[in-house]
């Protein structure tokens, strides 16, 4: 009689972040699958004697392609990651951050030793923060902008603000120079540069550097998710109405027109304004100059930058319009990065569209693509 054999055990994946020009997913097991530009290729371990300190230069590295997703070494215990313009964040189940990647300067996780227990984690280009498990917020990275007023010299971290008790914040999301709360309350608070009207409350700065401190989000009650994009945010109500503010320089807010609030020079709008022709949604990505909404059917749509076929329905144009991307109809996660979108249906797989110059989209490929393609999971 021939032995029975178990199946092979698949390492299902539960989550996916769209990134700059590189995608990561998590797998059930705590690990992370990463693909597109290599965030780690020809850099140095911890504890090697080439390893970049000080002011000295990092040491030349060839830009190299991964194509279908590969496990990252030494990312374990992981419960959330986002991948950026310059590496990797992760959350481990103890509360502790680690990174890795190519401005980092690190080919293996690095914690982060001076952030207290997290509970969350958000990234933006260069700038990434967390969000602890008693409602600090502290940010660090290269590109912190106008996030921090008066950081300490020599300290990679600064707190931007302390979020009221007794719970703190329930989710943070951050844009260029700029960050947003979601609080118990379900409110929003953003704190930040101003300058295209992105902490939405109904101002604009001038100054491209200035700071301007927290302050509650003009007109939105009932939030139950925010994502921020490069120079928007939008906000999740539990109705499954979308409502945005910001950079409105692709449609990205879903409107073309002048609303109340809004302004043709520059093109944004300092109150939030509601994404019209929008089916319910249960989840919101902001992209870069696009945002995707994961719909209570399962379908995900798109709107704003589209010409690097970003909003997945065949077209390579802008639209304020939300249009339903192709062939996604059981979609549990959605999540959006610089050029590019990803969905990740019931059945564990994932599908991405957009740009692909690096290989972001997972296929084998290099070419873009207006209509997703199926990632190549392992």
């Amino acid at each position: 009689m021939s032995p029975v054999r178990s199946p092979p055990v698949v390492d299902r994946v539960v989550g996916v972040s769209a990134g700059h020009k590189s995608t990561c997913a998590l797998q059930a097991s705590g690990h992370v699958l990463c693909w597109g530009e290599d965030q780690v290729a020809g850099l140095p371990a911890v504890g090697d004697k080439d390893a970049p300190c000080g002011g000295s230069p990092r040491p030349k590295r060839e830009k190299r392609h991964i194509l279908t997703p590969r496990r990252v070494e030494g990312l374990e215990g992981i419960v959330d990651v986002h991948t950026s313009i310059d590496g990797i964040v992760a959350l481990r189940s103890t509360g502790e951050v680690v990174e890795l990647g190519i401005l980092i300067g690190q080919a293996v996780p690095r914690p982060i030793g001076e952030l207290p227990a997290s509970k969350q984690i958000a990234t933006n280009l260069g700038a990434r923060c967390a969000l602890s498990r008693l409602g600090e917020v502290s940010c660090w990275g290269p590109a912190l902008m106008a996030m921090h007023p008066a950081r300490p010299r020599g300290r990679p971290l600064g707190v931007a603000l302390l979020l009221p008790e007794p719970r703190g914040g329930l989710e943070i999301s951050v844009g260029s120079g700029f960050g947003c709360a979601l609080l118990p309350t379900h409110t929003v608070t953003c704190w930040g540069n101003n300058r295209l009207g992105t902490l939405g409350n109904g101002k604009r700065t001038e100054e491209l550097l200035s700071y301007t401190p927290a302050s509650e989000v003009i007109g939105l009650e009932g939030v139950v998710q925010i994502s921020a994009g490069e120079s928007h945010t939008c906000a999740l109500l539990g109705s499954g109405v979308v409502k945005c503010w910001g950079g409105n320089y692709q449609h990205e807010l879903g409107v073309a027109d002048l609303q109340p609030g809004c302004s043709d020079e520059p093109k944004s709008c300092a109150l939030p304004v509601e994404v019209r022709d929008l089916p319910p949604a249960s989840a919101i990505a902001g992209g870069a100059y696009h945002t995707c909404a994961l719909l209570r059917s399962g379908h995900v749509a798109c709107w704003g930058s589209g010409h690097d076929g970003q909003l997945g329905g065949g077209k390579r144009e802008k639209s304020d319009v939300p249009s339903i991307v192709d062939g996604v109809t059981d979609a549990v996660r959605v999540s959006s990065g610089f050029g590019h979108a990803c969905a990740l249906t019931q059945a564990g797989d994932i599908w991405c569209w957009g740009w692909n110059e690096d290989g972001q989209l997972g296929d084998g490929t290099r070419e873009e693509r207006a209509k997703p393609v199926r990632v190549k999971l392992p």
